[in-house]
């Protein structure tokens, strides 16, 4: 089962976004929310149709990495895939009159955080406009209250109150918790306009950005300026400092630290988050890099360290000689680099001092993605873009593997249209001579744990992945079950996206993952770090799990989108966290390696 709250929820463990009251992240998460929010009010209505092309239009501006509404302005938003002329007319009206009149009107019953907690909960809008009437309820604290209350249980069942009490505590601790993706993007006009700057020497984003954590609080960058050396110039620092209030992505000052030979400020962004930057001397760059990249539990064990071997002094870690490279502070305490992926405070230090870090994968490592979705079923990427990441990538092998039948949301292929998909995959084979173009599908595990497909049908795909969908209703056991008997099946390769959380969107469904482990060891099956960013599921903890199981992973985008074929880094980013190894990994494989593990198993 899930060992601590934050963990589960970084299933991203990855957007729906905001659940941050009074706080938007950019106008394509707002937007994003509201059309994906028009769309659950009206899924299970007659309007399907116009609920499917929302939700397609809110995950291409959702996944879009440029600012939408930048997009809208040139007049080229219709050009992107899954802008079609009924969502245009809602983004439109959207940019013009800063609202969408028949969301207001949609959502005048209850409140914006009670509508997201529809989504949420994944118990769906009719049983949950059923509670709120039940229990009278206008307010997410008013459904706090009720929930928590004595006799509660006269009103509604233990399961949906176990699932309604993980919801809210999901939804407090999502607070001012941002996906590191879309930080990232934010965050690189700063950086460009800082390198520029003439006094600026060296940048570096530290703390939970450079340890590649799926998701952050804020944002920290050390610089080093011309005028810093051995001493801190003061007067020169703040007056750079104060420089960076002009760019219009900061809108304030928060506050400033002086902290030895270093000083920072913190600003307010316009996008939600907080700002820091540290400006220290180049004397002290190699140590405040250290520093600044934590972790806090990182930085005590190795304080703790540096105490027992002399090298602590007027609580600072202080060596007999000047440091030039963050590597020395290691070194000299005799330990190996450890990488900032893995400072965590977990056994890293441990492993350090016996020289048994583990050799960490590389991007580059990975050589083909086995989960991607196609435009035979919700997929919106043209052959071209395949073709494209193939090449920038050096991959050997690209799996199409479009949902099945029972899908409907996910214009899921019916038998006969999988048959028909073989032909196009002949086709791609021929247009593409860098890498093989792989018929897959993800195929749904239905309630009583059989799979979309017959084995007639699974027998005939060169990858076959399980997903449960359909899995917020059922409970702990019902789900263990399912998944257990997809496991089984001698055709299925590996499980995605194994808890189905979806960030600040979905929180995990009920599901042991100790026992999914177990069982995918035992029956030699892989388990999936989905590289979208707003899943990566699994997570780093549970991914090391599934190592120290001797449980092989492996790393796909589950694209629908031609620019998510650039998320397999953050998979990959998953994967060092969890101190994975190229031997760890099933896509670093070649494919006629990982033909002769699926027949050996």
């Amino acid at each position: 089962m899930y060992n601590n709250f934050f963990y589960r929820l970084l299933y991203i463990n990855i957007v729906n976004l905001p659940l941050i009251e009074s706080k938007v992240l950019m106008n394509n998460l707002e937007l994003a929310n509201i059309l994906i929010n028009i769309a659950e009010l009206n899924k299970e209505n007659p309007g399907m149709e116009k609920a499917l092309s929302l939700m397609s239009a809110a995950r291409t501006i959702r996944d879009y990495p440029e600012d939408i509404e930048k997009v809208y302005i040139k007049n080229k938003l219709a050009n992107l895939p899954g802008i079609d002329n009924l969502s245009f007319k809602y983004i439109e009206e959207y940019f013009k009159e800063g609202k969408i009149s028949e969301y207001d009107e949609l959502a005048k019953d209850y409140s914006e955080e009670l509508l997201k907690f529809i989504r949420v909960s994944g118990l769906g809008r009719k049983k949950m406009e059923g509670i709120y009437k039940k229990l009278n309820i206008e307010t997410l604290g008013g459904l706090k209250s009720r929930i928590y209350s004595k006799g509660i249980e006269k009103y509604l069942d233990s399961f949906t109150i176990k699932r309604l009490c993980e919801t809210i505590t999901y939804y407090q601790e999502m607070d001012n918790l941002f996906p590191r993706w879309f930080v990232e993007n934010l965050m690189e006009p700063i950086i460009s306009k800082i390198k520029k700057l003439a006094q600026i020497k060296k940048i570096k984003p530290v703390g939970s950005i450079r340890r590649r954590k799926a998701a952050v609080r804020d944002i920290d960058i050390l610089a080093l300026a011309e005028f810093n050396n051995e001493k801190l110039n003061l007067k020169l620092s703040k007056k750079l400092l104060d420089s960076f209030l002009k760019f219009e992505e900061i809108k304030g000052k928060i506050g400033q630290k002086i902290i030895g030979e270093s000083i920072s400020y913190k600003y307010r962004t316009k996008f939600g988050f907080e700002l820091e930057i540290i400006l220290t001397t180049r004397n002290n760059w190699a140590l405040d890099l250290f520093y600044t990249t934590g972790s806090r539990k990182h930085i005590e064990k190795i304080k703790n360290l540096a105490k027992s071997k002399g090298f602590y002094k007027e609580e600072k870690i202080k060596f007999n000689k000047k440091i030039t490279r963050e590597k020395d502070v290691y070194k000299n305490l005799g330990l190996s680099f450890i990488p900032p992926e893995l400072r965590e405070g977990r056994d890293e230090i441990n492993l350090a001092q016996k020289g048994k870090l583990p050799n960490l994968l590389k991007l580059e490592d990975i050589k083909g993605d086995l989960h991607v979705h196609s435009k035979w079923s919700d997929g919106l990427i043209e052959d071209s873009d395949y073709l494209e990441i193939i090449k920038k990538y050096g991959y050997e092998y690209l799996a199409l593997t479009d949902h099945s039948k029972s899908n409907r949301p996910g214009n899921g292929l019916s038998e006969r249209r999988l048959m028909d998909k073989f032909s196009y995959i002949q086709k791609m084979n021929k247009i593409s001579d860098k890498a093989k173009i792989i018929m897959g599908s993800e195929v749904d595990v239905l309630k009583e744990g059989r799979l979309d497909y017959g084995d007639e049908i699974l027998d005939k795909l060169d990858i076959v992945i399980a997903s449960m969908h359909s899995s917020y209703k059922y409970d702990m056991e019902e789900n263990n079950f399912r998944v257990a008997e997809a496991i089984k099946n001698r055709y299925v390769d590996f499980i995605a996206h194994p808890t189905s959380a979806v960030f600040n969107n979905r929180l995990p469904h009920f599901i042991d993952i100790d026992k999914l482990i177990y069982n995918a060891k035992k029956y030699n099956k892989a388990l999936e770090i989905n590289s979208y960013f707003m899943r990566l599921d699994l997570n780093d903890e549970n991914a090391r799990k599934a190592k120290n199981a001797g449980v092989t992973l492996v790393i796909n985008t589950d694209s629908h989108r031609a620019y998510n074929l650039e998320n397999i880094k953050l998979g990959v980013d998953i994967a060092r966290r969890a101190g994975l190894e190229k031997k760890d990994v099933l896509n670093t494989l070649s494919w006629e390696e990982i033909l002769k593990w699926k027949k050996n198993r």
